[in-house]
């Protein structure tokens, strides 16, 4: 496994074929947003938010994937590995947000 990066052993399901046909980057955005906020399925937006470009969001997704995962977790371990990855995702999360994505200033 990668050490750096944030999403390993997430796994990210398909989110309906026929939706991913035909939408666009901010319909994936809109439906990552609702899947995060009123649905709390994580790992579906952390999906929807890979295909529509969003970093940010797909960040913020991963995160609460990991940080729910390790609340979940049995063993210390895969407790402090879950939180690990979720405490990189807030980390590169916050520097996404800081430095505008355009690299002007």
């Amino acid at each position: 496994m990668n050490q750096s990066d944030p999403s390993q052993s997430i796994e990210i399901p398909t989110v309906g074929a026929r939706f991913a046909e035909a939408s666009t980057a901010e319909e994936w955005r809109a439906r990552g947003a609702s899947m995060l906020s009123e649905h709390k399925n994580y790992v579906a937006a952390a999906t929807c938010f890979r295909n529509a470009g969003d970093v940010v969001g797909w960040l913020s997704a991963t995160a609460e994937a990991r940080r729910t995962r390790a609340e979940a977790a049995a063993s210390a371990t895969e407790r402090n590995k879950n939180f690990d990855g979720a405490a990189r995702c807030h980390l590169m999360h916050a520097a996404a947000v800081a430095v505008p994505a355009h690299g002007g200033g």
